[in-house]
């Protein structure tokens, strides 16, 4: 049912009689007419109260029709039992007034809707307001028709430490979005390392440090790539074919001296680069160099590793053919070619061959020498072996 339409002070005097529409004649001293308050046809409650009659009375919900005239809709108590008055002609007044049922029904409307107001959650502006939350704090949610208290731990919330905090585990996908491109997440230990989840239109990226992008310590992943950054500097990469590939030609190592890969197993074998126009040509082997080769070969013979004899024992420790580093090294310098050994320091050598790399970590267990190990590039010892050998079967054909 629509609102009624309320105004003050208007009642007007009447004449006719009956149960139907009644004429308004002219304002009671100090009131307005209806014509001059109250808009046709809005509804509106009445009061009609007999003055040559005074035992007639009747109140309601009326209109004022196009005519001007009191339009009874609805009776709401009345002299007549309740029901619609048959009044006699003769002086009258009609009032515009608030009857005494709908006074009572918004009453009882408000006690109602207060009973249901105070066994609810009061309103947020009369506590405290903070700006974190606590485990054990708890919030009222609506469920279906009634209200559920909820504990803030169940939901994400921001802690004393202005971190935000989950208590429970997440049972569906977590999207996060950053406005733009940067850093979209951070993930960290307490007092520890973060990790930094960077993302722009081109690449997605984990990273060490904050506001990281393309460069710095982590991976990134592109379209058709992934790339590892260290020292702020690509390192490696991973592309579409399936190919490792350095971040910078000729600039990295598989391994080191102290922290070596055991075996490499390959479909066809490694290519050195051997183009003419990066070289700078010396010219062939001198005779020192023919004499230290034929020596190397002379020495050459077969071993077993220390390591492999203590796994294995002497019997089942397989045998390896090959030299010694440090009789090569003895050899060449014995030819002229290098300074001597002195102990286990080795001579500088121009000789790409003879190898001797050393760390700073003198405890390394692995190492046979503390702080450094020998080697040699055994493709160009081969090679240099085999001008030796060329050398000796020229000269051996020479003779005959």
């Amino acid at each position: 049912m629509p609102t009624p339409f309320f105004a003050d002070l208007v009642r007007e005097t009447c004449q006719e009689g009956g149960t139907g529409p009644l004429t308004p004649t002219g304002a009671v001293p100090g009131h307005r007419r209806f014509a001059d308050a109250v808009p046709a046809e809005t509804l509106f409650h009445y009061a009609i109260a007999g003055i040559a009659q005074p035992a007639q009375w009747e109140t309601g919900t009326g209109r004022i029709d196009g005519a001007g005239r009191l339009v009874r809709d609805s009776i709401a108590a009345s002299s007549s039992g309740g029901g619609r008055v048959d009044f006699s002609p003769g002086l009258k007044t009609l009032a515009l007034t608030v009857t005494a049922e709908w006074f009572a029904t918004s009453s009882a409307e408000a006690d109602a809707a207060a009973s249901a107001i105070a066994g609810k959650q009061p309103l947020s502006t009369m506590h405290e307001s903070v700006a974190t939350g606590a485990a054990g704090d708890m919030v009222t949610a609506r469920r279906s028709d009634g209200w559920v208290n909820i504990p803030l731990s169940s939901l994400a919330y921001r802690g004393a430490d202005g971190r935000y905090a989950l208590g429970g585990a997440i049972t569906a996908p977590l999207h996060v979005r950053a406005a733009g491109a940067g850093d979209a997440a951070r993930f960290e230990c307490a007092g520890g390392q973060s990790l930094y989840l960077y993302a722009d239109t081109n690449v997605l990226g984990l990273f060490n440090v904050a506001g990281a992008s393309a460069g710095r310590d982590g991976i990134r992943i592109g379209t058709d790539f992934v790339a590892f950054d260290v020292n702020a500097a690509e390192a490696l990469r991973f592309d579409a074919g399936g190919h490792w590939l350095p971040g910078y030609d000729n600039s990295r190592n598989i391994g080191s001296a102290s922290l070596r890969m055991a075996t490499l197993y390959a479909g066809t074998g490694t290519i050195n680069t051997s183009d003419a126009r990066e070289k700078s040509w010396r010219d062939g082997a001198s005779a020192a160099e023919i004499r230290a080769a034929q020596r190397i070969t002379a020495a050459l013979g077969f071993y077993r590793w220390n390591d492999a004899i203590a796994e294995k024992g002497a019997d089942g420790a397989r045998l390896h053919f090959g030299v010694r580093a440090q009789a090569v090294w003895a050899i060449m310098a014995d030819e002229g070619l290098i300074d001597p050994l002195d102990g286990e320091t080795p001579p500088d050598s121009r000789y790409a061959f003879l190898c001797h790399d050393a760390w700073e970590d003198e405890g390394d267990s692995d190492s046979k020498t503390p702080g450094g190990r020998f080697g040699i590039r055994v493709d160009q010892l081969a090679l240099f072996l085999i001008a030796g050998q060329d050398a000796r079967i020229a000269a051996i054909e020479a003779a005959a």
